[in-house]
């Protein structure tokens, strides 16, 4: 009977039109007013019951959240090792060792905010492949501004573009889906 909030995963009572966390509206007044009806006419004992577990649920989100908040450095630190691996190996060959640094010190940053704003969103398959992804097209058109500066034809920049992007994408889409739904594993366990 508790209600899961559509934009946080907040449990709310089913009473409530409003999650007590984010604001966002989660049933309307009458469904609200309707529940409310059932809500009276259960028995003490059963409601008891609901408040019990609606108390635990809201345990189990806010140890979730610290959960978070303490793991965050350690998002960063894996997203920002994951890109700079990645770009390391990618364009070890294409690129001049002083641009070699200076890239990939945009692949730590990149892969720090990548990091971050995976724990951010709390985790997710999908939000994990879109971000990680995401990250790589970025330094895949950085590497390819750089080609285009000193001086490579076009025409072999579509053909290192495909190869490259494409094995990136792959790569690092499919690593971002497995951290993604390790978190999301961790939080849709704090249910059980």
């Amino acid at each position: 009977m508790l209600l899961l909030c559509k934009q946080c995963t907040y449990p709310n009572l089913p009473i409530e039109t409003l999650c007590a966390i984010c604001g966002s509206t989660i049933q309307s007044k009458e469904d609200a007013a309707e529940n409310k009806e059932l809500w009276d006419t259960l028995p003490e004992q059963v409601r008891k019951e609901f408040e019990a577990k609606y108390k635990s649920g809201q345990q189990r989100y806010h140890s979730y959240l610290k959960f978070l908040k303490r793991n965050l450095k350690k998002h960063i630190l894996l997203g920002a090792l994951i890109n700079c691996v990645f770009s390391f190996v990618s364009y070890l060959h294409s690129m001049p060792m002083p641009w070699l640094a200076i890239y990939l010190v945009l692949a730590l940053i990149t892969g720090g905010i990548t990091g971050w704003m995976l724990n951010y969103k709390k985790g997710g398959r999908f939000t994990g492949v879109i971000i990680f992804s995401g990250a790589y097209f970025i330094l895949l058109l950085i590497n390819g501004l750089h080609m285009l500066s000193v001086g490579v034809r076009p025409e072999y920049i579509s053909i290192w573009w495909i190869f490259q992007g494409g094995s990136g994408f792959v790569l690092n889409g499919g690593v971002g889906y497995f951290i993604g739904l390790k978190l999301e594993m961790d939080r849709f366990n704090q249910w059980l």
